[in-house]
């Protein structure tokens, strides 16, 4: 009998989006919001916590942070007055702060000046377009930065079309944060279309030719620089600070300027299989409605939106949810193109133990989390290994929402661990 491992033989075949040097094609515009909202990572417990009132005035690039110990803020992308403070509770069931403010004027509040601070950085640059995080750096010892420049979903030409036309700004964003974490080398991994404009953005070019999901970050530290980040850490733990080729142009245009961009890419994916995708330009805290009306694609009843791509994203109930920092993507599904979802049990086929490219036994990690059993689901079936790329839900034979689970139980362990 001849042995043959079966784990991760059979992971489908799903191309990234091609995007060449020139970008994936034209951007548009849309127009200054009405009114922003924001989410704060930070519940809102009680009124009287609150250091920031209703009928306040903000301007734009400005911190927008609730509560007195400044653990986390949101960057104003409008200047204007505080309509509401509200709390928010997430996809996955995180207490937020919802800010909302109403614009009024076009002016700019103070920016984190012309010297690159890690300091400065943590002030005004966290969770800035793209999504950058730097408190794990703060606390960490950082050798290499890596720029992400490959789409972190499918369908996605935002990422791309950033590298295609900041590549000078990233440039500056790269030589700003190796001052700020004292990292001595930088890597920027791409697409093929994208290496000739990637030698501009003053890294060292990683070319990344493989189908998803090779472009989720862990896997490139994996496959690229054989790093391993431990289940449940982070790339800062093995001496890589992971930045979004976007929030690198914003760190560069941010000490360059003295004001924080406040502009997000986005590509609008229709419900129109045949139509191209569209990137948007887009300040961050915009309704998605305003996007879906630039961009002329109706939302019918029992129709879906998702931000983000077809297999990370997570859906809204409400177009008047908002643009967020790592919002890459739209994406509007009709109702008759639903992907099917059911509450079926798990048929053992192993479709999703071959398709994992953390080779996870998923099948068994799916009863523990359809239960509950989270602190299980961990400890005996590697839930804190997972990537979260959703190819488990994609090739699910059962139809299992097996990656939502995956998203739910991890918040819930975290949840957990924060009790105790």
């Amino acid at each position: 009998m001849i042995r043959r491992a079966f784990i991760g033989q059979g992971r489908p075949k799903l191309p990234y989006s091609p995007v060449a040097d020139k970008g994936a094609g034209s951007v548009l515009q849309v127009p200054q919001p009405a009114k922003a909202t924001f989410f704060v990572d930070q519940p809102y417990k009680d009124r009287a916590e609150l250091v920031i009132k209703e009928g306040g005035e903000v301007k734009r690039g400005e911190p927008i942070a609730p509560f007195a110990d400044f653990k986390s803020y949101a960057l104003s992308s409008v200047s204007g007055v505080i309509s509401s403070i509200e709390p928010y509770t997430g996809a996955r069931g995180q207490k937020m702060t919802a800010i909302t403010v109403e614009a009024k004027g076009d002016a700019w509040g103070q920016g984190p000046g012309s010297t690159p601070t890690l300091e400065a950085g943590l002030k005004y640059l966290e969770n800035c377009a793209g999504g950058l995080s730097l408190v794990r750096a703060a606390n960490s010892k950082i050798n290499t930065l890596l720029v992400m420049g490959v789409e972190r979903d499918l369908l996605a030409t935002a990422v791309g079309q950033v590298v295609s036309e900041k590549a000078p700004s990233i440039k500056k964003g790269v030589e700003a944060l190796k001052k700020m974490t004292g990292a001595q080398k930088a890597f920027i991994v791409v697409p093929p279309g994208l290496a000739k404009s990637a030698e501009g953005c003053g890294c060292e070019v990683k070319v990344l030719n493989a189908p998803y999901p090779a472009g989720i970050d862990r896997l490139v530290l994996h496959s690229l620089f054989s790093v391993t980040v431990p289940a449940g850490g982070f790339p800062e733990d093995v001496g890589f600070l992971v930045v979004p080729a976007e929030s690198a142009a914003v760190v560069g245009e941010a000490f360059a300027t003295g004001r924080v961009p406040d502009e997000k890419m986005v590509t609008l994916i229709g419900k129109d299989a045949s139509a191209k995708p569209l990137n948007f330009r887009v300040r961050i805290g915009t309704p998605v409605a305003d996007v879906l009306k630039i961009g002329n694609v109706t939302v019918n009843n029992s129709d879906r939106v998702v931000l983000g791509g077809p297999m990370r994203g997570k859906a809204v109930y409400s177009l008047k949810m908002p643009v967020e920092p790592d919002t890459d993507a739209i994406l509007v599904q009709g109702a008759d193109d639903l992907p099917e979802i059911a509450d079926n049990s798990c048929i053992n086929c192993g479709e999703c133990v071959r398709a994992c490219p953390a080779r996870i036994q998923v099948n068994m990690l799916a009863r523990f989390l359809e239960n509950a059993q989270y602190e299980e689901a961990a400890a005996r079936y590697d839930l804190l290994s997972c990537v979260e790329c959703g190819l488990c839900s994609f090739v699910c034979t059962a139809k299992i929402p097996i990656f939502q689970y995956i998203t739910l139980g991890k918040h819930e362990l975290a949840r957990l661990g924060a009790e105790a």
